[in-house]
Order: structure tokens, then sequence, then C-alpha cells
């Protein structure tokens, strides 16, 4: 996940920035791009002067949807890595985490809103709940050719009332995929008469060795297909009904039934020249209280063409499972706090295959997602654990893919 990138001064661009962002979103005559973004149907302005190898940069609206990971500085010293989320169905709430790579392990959760002129104030917590600072500044999304990248700009304080303030400057991070990249598909259909809204995103592998990326593109791009045509399927019925009602008066009862919505999106918490690291996220909305969430996970070997199962990072018999979760149920529990439950989290992270399912690498340690009511009830969401190598050193299969993160 981690990656030394190109810092663009929003600075130097400021005005051209401010003014290029707020005509782009105010634009009627929007096309998409190959990457589902849209922009301008006239050439737009460039935002940042470009070096002849470089392909000119344009601000664009950021995604409906997204859960994508920032690196960058506060005060230009102090590194600092950040995950914002944001999803359709509540469009202008933002929330996520970060944490300083060097002074502190626990990341400090975050809060907020984006405005309609990419404005945002993000509020940070502790684990306690306290209100730790807050983050006032400008997300957009900066595309240059079929590469787009958000990036967050502005000023950090302790609080809202606080007089001095240190500038921050994030950008979302990149990997070195040895001549190869992730390109960002999306689609999106909406049916007016069925209340139906469906919004895809998901990475390909483009450029370099077209048959390294064969099997990871086709696995990617069957899941999507098939999660669509199955959320189809099971709710043809009731997809039907609400198109032959759609006519009814809009007194009618019928009329105020919710839609049905499926959005799948993605975050990629690790990728290299060997491996690529792919977390996706299912959500399903089919009325009721709320919507449901499942995770689906892509760990990809470049160097053998295949997926990589979790016994693969592991010695024979070493016991892999019994010590993964010792760590998450220890982990868990702490994180939960009095609201644990011992036997629930027997059954959702015992050592049984089933419950590690969703696992990812990344550069601190073998993450495991639990999604929700696997761990606890569905008001606490899903559960992350970050085990850190350094409990895993000495049973991690001397020539697999988690090799270089112990040397």
């Amino acid at each position: 996940m981690k990656q030394s990138f190109k810092t663009i001064s929003f600075l130097a661009a400021a005005g051209l920035a401010a003014v290029g962002l707020l005509g782009l979103m105010a634009c009627s005559g929007d096309k998409p791009t190959q990457l589902g973004i849209s922009q301008p149907g006239a050439s737009p302005s460039p935002v940042a002067s470009a070096t002849p190898a470089e392909i000119p940069a344009v601000l664009a609206p950021v995604p409906a949807r997204f859960r994508r990971t920032l690196a960058g500085t506060i005060d230009g010293k102090h590194a600092v890595e950040m995950e914002i989320n944001r999803n359709q169905t509540e469009a202008d709430q933002l929330w996520g985490s970060y944490r300083y790579k060097k002074i502190q392990k626990k990341s400090l959760s975050l809060q907020g809103k984006l405005g309609s002129e990419g404005n945002v104030e993000l509020v940070e917590t502790d684990e306690n709940g306290k209100e730790t600072g807050v983050f006032n500044g400008k997300l957009v999304m900066e595309i240059r050719g079929e590469d787009s990248r958000l990036k967050f700009v502005g000023n950090w304080k302790k609080s809202k009332t606080d007089s001095k303030s240190l500038p921050f400057e994030l950008a979302e991070t990149r990997f070195d995929l040895g001549g190869m990249r992730l390109v960002l598909k999306e689609q999106n259909e909406e049916n007016n008469k069925q209340k139906l809204t469906i919004d895809t995103a998901y990475p390909q592998l483009a450029g370099g060795d077209a048959v390294r990326a064969e099997t990871f593109n086709k696995a990617v791009s069957e899941f999507v297909t098939k999660q669509t045509a199955e959320f189809k399927k099971q709710h043809k019925a009731d997809l039907a009904e609400m198109a032959k009602t759609a006519a009814d008066s809009a007194n009618d009862a019928n009329n105020e039934r919710p839609g049905y919505a499926l959005e799948i999106s993605y975050h990629t918490p690790y990728a290299d020249k060997n491996v690529v690291s792919l977390l996706v996220w299912s959500y399903q909305f089919t009325g009721g209280a709320h919507g449901n969430s499942f995770s689906t996970t892509f760990n990809y070997d470049l160097n053998s063409g295949r997926m990589l199962k979790l016994t693969d990072l592991f010695q024979p018999n070493s016991g892999h499972l019994k010590v993964i979760s010792a760590y998450c149920v220890t982990t868990l529990t702490k994180q939960l706090g009095a609201d644990a439950d011992s036997n629930w989290l027997k059954e959702g992270a015992g050592p049984k295959t089933d419950n590690y399912d969703s696992w990812n690498i990344t550069p601190d340690g073998l993450q495991i997602t639990f999604d929700v009511y696997q761990v606890a009830a569905y008001a606490y969401g899903p559960q992350e654990v970050i085990v850190p190598y350094s409990a895993l050193k000495a049973i991690i299969k001397p020539d697999g893919v988690l090799a270089a993160f112990i040397k």
C-alpha cells in the first residue's frame, strides 16, 4: 500500500483548481471517460503544468462511491496514511481512518461531510470517541489519461476552535507493478420504473504482459458480472411489481417503497511487481431498516498467474489458522470492549477455514476482514484485524510471497 508519489502543488494551482472544479461540477454537457468518470464535453484546461512526458491533468468531481487510501504529510514532515470512504446512499457522508506512520500504529477514526464544491471537513476521534483533531480542505479527482487519482489538501487543527493550523497534502497511493497498472472500470445502471440502481467499480490490470494479467482480470470481471446477474434474478419478481405500479398516482403507497440497489466497490490494500491484493465490497439494499454488505478478496500472484490461497502463505502443518485466530480473538475482544461476546467470537473468529476467507496482504501485516454479523451485531459493522508479520514470522513460508515482509 505504501508507495512514493509525485506531489503536485495545489497551492501553485489554487486559482486554476478552484475555477476549474466549479466549472466542471456545473457543466451539464459532461461525458464519461474510459474510467467512467465525468469530464467536460469540451477539451478542459490542465490544472497544472505537465512535463513533456506527462499527460496534462484535469480536475473532476469525486466518484459517487469509493474506498481509497491516500498518503502524504501534515506540516510537510509528519507522514500519514488515510482511508476515506463514500457511498451513493449517503452521498454527502465521508468516513474512514488515518494513522501516523511512525508516531502511532493505532488508527484514528474520521467522520465528516463532502460539500457541493469538494469542500471537506473530517473530524478525527480516538478509540474512546474523544475528538483529537479536524481536517478542513478540498477533495478532488485528478485525471491524467486513463489514470485517476484522489487528492486531498487543506489544513489540520487540534480542534475546530483552535487558531493554529498545519497544512496537509495527501494523494491516492500508487503501486509499482513493473510496467503494469491498475485501471478502474465503472458501470452504472438505473431503471426508474423498477426503482433499480446498480453501480459497479472494479480494477483491471493493463499494460505489460497480458498473459500475467489474464487470470486476474477474468476472475474479477466475472465476479462482478455474476453478482449483478444474481441480484437481478433473485429480485426479479419484486422489480417487476415495482415497474407494474410505477404508473400509479404519486400518493399511492406502492410509489413510496424504497428502491433496490447494488453497489460494488473495491480497495487495494497492497500491490507490487509480485502480488496484487484486492478487497471488494458488495452492498445490497432491498428495503428494510438497512442494507447488507459482504467482502470478497482476490490475492493474485503475478509471477505464477494464479490466485493465492491462505495456505500458500505458510509452512505445511504450521497451524496457521490457530495462530491467526488467537491473535484475532484477542484483538476483537479489545476492539469491541464491553460488548464483546465470547460465544460470538468463538463461532465467527475461531480457527475454521470459512472464518478466514476474507484476507489481504498489507505492508504491516495480514489483514482479516470479518463481515457484519460474523463476530458482532450489525450496529458494529464489519471488523478488520491486521495480524502483524512479527506474529506470523515463525510460520511464514520462506519462499512465499510474505517472505519479503519479514526480512
